[in-house]
């Protein structure tokens, strides 16, 4: 039943916000060796996020056994970064990303609970730093396990987007949702006053009937006017 999906996904191409300015006149596909190439690379790109995170977290650990801690010694939002990540490694980003957070690694909030507690300058910093690189390895793993997810979509996009292509050029037909773009990429080319001497001397006033049905394409596709 691989029609439904399909023709949703279509639905969802057409519609004017999932336009890219004059992508229709440079259509990226890709075959099945690159598929398998860019998958690969992706997968090193998800083991060397993930290595990068297993190691600063062991440096972690040796930090504190190095200075006699341990995590109830530490601002509660930083353990509670790592078990989250421990728990579930494609735990979505913003889910541990807060204020306090953010200014504890800026160094506006103290990374202690207990102010007793002290360590050297720079080994305070460094501390600072693994946790940095632990949120900075997270995030690039979470946009590139999105990536792997959907690189099929990608190649489903140009495979379709061909297809309707070729089907313009032997019918000489356009779908009506492609007007919009069209004038848009016409527009997009000219100046202003190529335009105004184009149309503007012929239309002195123009009338929108249901202007709130305006979209935002037909909307800058008529601002230069």
């Amino acid at each position: 039943h691989l029609d439904t999906p399909i023709k949703e996904f279509l639905e969802k191409l057409l519609k004017e916000n999932a336009y890219k300015k004059g992508e229709l006149s440079n259509i990226v596909t890709i075959n099945e060796e690159q598929y398998v190439e860019i998958e690969k690379y992706l997968d090193d790109r998800i083991s060397y996020y993930k290595n990068l995170i297993k190691t600063n977290i062991e440096n972690i650990n040796s930090f504190n056994i190095n200075n006699g801690l341990s995590f109830d010694d530490y601002n509660k939002v930083l353990p509670s970064l790592l078990n989250k990540i421990e728990k579930d490694i494609n735990t979505e980003p913003k889910s541990f990303i807060n204020k306090t957070l953010i200014d504890i690694l800026s160094g506006e909030k103290n990374w202690n609970k207990n102010k007793k507690i002290c360590v050297g300058e720079s080994e305070r910093l460094q501390l600072l730093e693994y946790f940095s690189n632990i949120l900075e390895s997270h995030s690039a793993l979470f946009i590139v396990n999105i990536v792997k997810k959907n690189l099929y979509l990608y190649v489903l996009r140009g495979t379709l987007l061909n297809i309707i292509k070729e089907y313009t050029e032997e019918t000489n037909k356009v779908h009506i949702s492609e007007f919009n773009k069209r004038i848009s990429d016409i527009i997009d080319d000219c100046s202003v006053p190529f335009i105004y001497e184009r149309i503007g001397s012929r239309y002195k006033h123009f009338f929108i009937d249901e202007f709130q049905d305006t979209s935002v394409l037909q909307w800058f596709n008529f601002l230069p006017l």
